[in-house]
C-alpha cells in the first residue's frame, strides 16, 4: 500500500496477494496468493495461513482486532485462493488488509500455550519478508540478515545486513551520523537535524505525515463542559510550541483529521490559535472564577486543577505540557505535569476512565489512510482503547458507524466533513501539530523512498543500498 502522488491516492501493490476481487455488494473479497513463498523457517505459505492469521487475530481480541470484526467467513477453497466474507460493508477493508500481517500457523501450535502462541510472539519473529531475524538486545540492538530464499530475489543491489540501534540520546545521533558510524537516524532532535544541513554528506529530509501530536481531554468534572475545553483549546501557544519545540518541523492542525485524507477540510472550522482573552471570557461563561483571589479560578468551592501524563520517551511531549503549564497560569488554571517512564503502564492507563490524568500527551498515527482509522477514535465503540477522552455524542457514533459503510465517493466525503466540523467544535482535545517526519541519511544511501501512508512501513531497505 503506498501512495501516488500524481494521481493523489492509495495504490495497492501485489505483494504476498498477485490479485484479487471484490465482489459487486462489497461483502466478499477473493485473494489469490502468490506462489513459492515461504516463512523463514521454511514453511510454506498457504491459504491455511491467512485464514488462521485472522482467526487468532479475532479470538485474542486485541488492539489490531478491529479490522477483523467485520469477517463472517473466511474459505479456503485451495492452498492458494483466500475467500472472506463480510457479514456487513466496511469501506476500509481492502486498506486493513494492506497493513496485515500473515504469520506462520506451524509456531502458533507449537508454541501455543492457550493464548494462540502470543507470548512466544513477544520474543520471537518468522515473516516471509527480505530479511529474517537474528538477534535482539533488548533496549540494545536488533539484526536482520538477508533472506536468500525470499521470493522477491536478490538481482540488483541490496544490503546483506540491517542493524537497528537503540540510541536515546539525540546528540549522539547526530555524532553517530557525523562520523558516518549510522546509515540512518531516525528519531533525531530538530535543532541537530537543522545542524546536519550544512553536512555535504547528509541528506535531511522533512516529509510530511498523518502523525498528528494531541493533548486528549478526558470528559469527566470540569471538561465535560464543551466552553472550558474551548477555553483550553485557545489557551495553547502553538506556534511557539512548533517552532521552539519542533523547530519550525510541524504545522497547525485544527481537527481530528489530518491534511490530504478525505474529509479533510478547514471550511467551518474554530480555528484555535493561541488567544489568552478569548480562554478567560469562556472561562467566565462557564463559571469558573477566582473568588477567593488566589490566582486559581473555582467553582462551587472546587479550584480548577487538572493532571496531564506525558512519556519520558517521548521528550517533546513534557516540552509542551510544560510549555501549557505557563500559559495556563497566566489564565487561572493549575496544571499539574506527571512524565511517565513506563511506556506499559502509561498506555493502560489511558485506556482506564478513573485513571488520575485529566489530559495526556497523545500521537495519533493511521493504521491506514481511510477517515474511519482517525473517526473510530473518537467512538464510543473505542472506550476504553484508543478514544482516551471518551467523548461520544449519539449523532457522531452514527455517523462513524454510516462513514464505515458507504461507498466511497462526494456523499462520503460530505459525511466526513461534517463530521469534522461537530467534532472541532466540541473540542475533546488539543489539536497541536501535524507532524513532519525528520528523516537525516548519508547521501551515499540509494534507493530511498518514503512512503507517507504507511507509518510501520515508511519505507523498505530491500530497495536501498549504499553507493
Amino acid at each position: 500500500m503506498t501512495w501516488d502522488p500524481d494521481k493523489k491516492e492509495v495504490v495497492f501493490n501485489p505483494l504476498l496477494a498477485t490479485d484479487w476481487d471484490i465482489s459487486p455488494d462489497r461483502l466478499t473479497y477473493t485473494f489469490h496468493l502468490r506462489k513459492g513463498v515461504k516463512f523463514h523457517d521454511g514453511t510454506p505459505l498457504t491459504a491455511e495461513a491467512v485464514k488462521v492469521t485472522f482467526e487468532r487475530n479475532k479470538a485474542l481480541g486485541m488492539r489490531a482486532s478491529w479490522q477483523v470484526n467485520a469477517i463472517d467467513k473466511i474459505e479456503t477453497p485451495d492452498d492458494y485462493t483466500v475467500v472472506i466474507t463480510l457479514s456487513e460493508p466496511f469501506t476500509p477493508f481492502m486498506m486493513a488488509m494492506g497493513r496485515a500481517y500473515v504469520m506462520n500457523p506451524k509456531l502458533i501450535q507449537e508454541n501455543n500455550a492457550n493464548d494462540h502462541a502470543q507470548a512466544y510472539f513477544n520474543d520471537h519473529m518468522d515473516g516471509t519478508g527480505p530479511y529474517k531475524f537474528v538477534k535482539w538486545d533488548r533496549q540494545s540492538v536488533i539484526e536482520f540478515e538477508a533472506n536468500k530464499d525470499y521470493w522477491g530475489g536478490w538481482a540488483g543491489k541490496h544490503f546483506e545486513r540491517i542493524v537497528l540501534r537503540h540510541v536515546p540520546d539525540r546528540s549522539t545521533q547526530r555524532l553517530l551520523m557525523e562520523n558516518g558510524d549510522v546509515d540512518f537516524a531516525l528519531q533525531i532532535a530538530p535543532d541537530d537535524a537543522r545542524a546536519l544541513e550544512s553536512n555535504p554528506d547528509v541528506v535531511v529530509q522533512a516529509v510530511p505525515t498523518t502523525s498528528e501530536f494531541d493533548f486528549p481531554l478526558k470528559l469527566r468534572g470540569a471538561l465535560e463542559d464543551v466552553k472550558v475545553r474551548q477555553a483550553l483549546a485557545y489557551s495553547f501557544p502553538y506556534d511557539d510550541a512548533i517552532q521552539g519545540i519542533r523547530g519550525g518541523f510541524g504545522e497547525r492542525n485544527y481537527g481530528p483529521f489530518p491534511k490530504g485524507i478525505t474529509g479533510y477540510t478547514e471550511e467551518g472550522l474554530i480555528k484555535y490559535d493561541y488567544d489568552p482573552e478569548k480562554a478567560k471570557q469562556l472561562l467566565d461563561e462557564a463559571g469558573w472564577k477566582d473568588t477567593d483571589g488566589d490566582g486559581i479560578r473555582d467553582k462551587d468551592g472546587t479550584p480548577l486543577k487538572l493532571e496531564i501524563w506525558t512519556i519520558a520517551a517521548l521528550a517533546y511531549e513534557k516540552e509542551a505540557a510544560l510549555l501549557w503549564q505557563s500559559a495556563l497560569k497566566d489564565i487561572g488554571v493549575d496544571l499539574n505535569v506527571v512524565e511517565q517512564s513506563a511506556i506499559a503502564s502509561f498506555v493502560t492507563a489511558t485506556y482506564n476512565r478513573d485513571a488520575a490524568a485529566d489530559a495526556y500527551g497523545w500521537v495519533i498515527s493511521m493504521f491506514f489512510p481511510d477517515p474511519h482509522d482517525i473517526a473510530r477514535q473518537y467512538s464510543k465503540d473505542s472506550f476504553d482503547g484508543l478514544n482516551t477522552s471518551y467523548y461520544s455524542t449519539d449523532k457522531t457514533d452514527a455517523m462513524i458507524a454510516e462513514g464505515a459503510q458507504m461507498e466511497p465517493g462526494p456523499e462520503r466525503t460530505k459525511l466526513y466533513e461534517e463530521l469534522q466540523q461537530i467534532i472541532n467544535h466540541d473540542s475533546p482535545h488539543i489539536w497541536i501539530w501535524l507532524e513532519q517526519k525528520i528523516l537525516v541519511y548519508r547521501k551515499n544511501i540509494k534507493g530511498f523512498v518514503y512512503n507517507p501512508v504507511d507509518y510501520i512501513r515508511e519505507f523498505r531497505y530491500y530497495d536501498m543500498y549504499r553507493e
